[in-house]
């Protein structure tokens, strides 16, 4: 009876918590694994070109979350300075629903991968936006990911 009433509590307790879309994705600290599959063979030229040109175009790409496989999401660079920074470590714009428009994950249709390009401790946003967040300021919601690419890190 103990185990059932512990397994009761448990569900009862996660469900109350993942209301809101991305939820479970932003509670705590994790490190999601994103791992993107683009079949285009110059698909970073093609995603410069479509940043510098400013049109905010999409490449179509398989993306595995956290092992979870999600068909034909798109894929853009994003940011200004961020972008700028001289390494290839870019910021990317994930949309779950581009191509497929059921398709979320945990309930949000895309996602931001900002690329802490003047944070050498991958820390300091992270910590910001939690500090709003408890402080009642309104802020965006941030964790960790470890993003492959045609599966290099």
């Amino acid at each position: 009876m103990k185990r059932f009433l512990l397994f009761f509590l448990i569900l009862t307790q996660s469900s109350a918590f993942a209301k809101d879309p991305g939820d479970s994705v932003f509670t705590g600290i994790q490190v999601h694994t994103i791992k993107l599959q683009f079949d285009q063979p110059n698909y970073w030229d093609s995603l410069t070109i479509y940043y510098e040109e400013g049109n905010e175009q999409n490449i179509v790409a398989d993306a595995t979350v956290d092992g979870v496989v999600y068909d034909s999401v798109g894929v853009r660079f994003k940011g200004n300075s961020s972008y700028s920074h001289p390494n290839n470590k870019k910021p990317f714009k994930i949309n779950f629903d581009e191509y497929r428009e059921d398709q979320r994950w945990d309930g949000l249709k895309g996602i931001h991968l900002n690329n802490c390009w003047n944070d050498p401790t991958f820390m300091r946003e992270k910590i910001h936006l939690d500090f709003c967040k408890d402080a009642g300021i309104s802020a965006p919601r941030a964790n960790y990911t470890e993003l492959y690419i045609n599966n290099e890190l």
